[in-house]
């Protein structure tokens, strides 16, 4: 089997057939749909869309087909996975701001055109596929020189994740909730390395900031994101 540089997975790259395509990414449907759930649970919760607007099942299609039209650009030192999430991510988001757009427009003018699929497509805009390719890269003081991690171990549940802004909060549940590597996450987001070290630090900061004001002892607790030591 075709793995990518990193091994991976299959290398979706080489692949010709949309049925091989599908059966590669078949295993991490449940993680995709999943994943788009909680994204449209935070974007309802903030009132930026409404219960109406998109389904799960309609984020991860819009992934799957941007992820087959676009293989091609799959980075190396990326796994199936991690590029699946960051592509439905990218989609989400994108799915997301022109919904808004149209609401606004609709409230400006009942009589306003809505624009064509082709006018606001975020896969044609070249933004949608930069991808940053840092060097592998684990430990914390090599990410972030001086900065230690504020806490890996806060019994964090999804909920609260949402009471972040919403970069931070993005980078907060793609890392713990769905265990992609700081690397991958760097993808997602379209940021440097260094941006999302940054940007994880300041959640952590910003939930024991909070969980100690609600007098939630953090002392003894369990992590369920793995090795302290590590931040990928």
């Amino acid at each position: 089997m075709n793995r990518t540089p990193d091994g991976g997975g299959q290398d979706v790259r080489k692949l010709d057939s949309r049925d091989e395509f599908e059966a590669a990414v078949a295993p991490h449907i449940d993680t995709l749909r999943a994943a788009a759930r909680r994204d449209l649970q935070y974007y309802r919760r903030q009132g930026v869309i409404r219960a109406d607007d998109f389904t799960p099942e309609e984020i991860v299609g819009e992934g799957l087909l941007r992820a087959w039209e676009h293989r091609d650009r799959m980075p190396d030192k990326i796994s199936l996975r991690g590029w699946m999430l960051a592509v439905q991510h990218r989609a989400a988001r994108g799915l997301v701001a022109r919904q808004r757009r149209l609401d606004q427009e609709k409230i400006i003018s009942l009589d306003a055109p809505v624009p064509t699929e082709g006018s606001a497509s975020d896969s044609t805009q070249e933004w949608f596929w930069e991808w940053y390719q840092p060097d592998q890269v684990n430990m914390w003081e090599d990410i972030l020189p001086g900065s230690e991690p504020v806490d890996t171990e806060l019994p964090v549940e999804g909920d609260l994740l949402d009471t972040l802004d919403e970069e931070q909060r993005h980078v907060a549940v793609l890392h713990h909730e769905f265990e992609m590597p700081l690397e991958e996450v760097a993808f997602a987001m379209g940021r440097s390395l260094n941006e999302m070290a940054e940007t994880l630090n300041g959640a952590r900061m910003s939930l024991r900031e909070r969980l100690n004001r609600e007098g939630v002892n953090l002392e003894g607790k369990d992590s369920p994101y793995g090795d302290p030591d590590r931040a990928g």
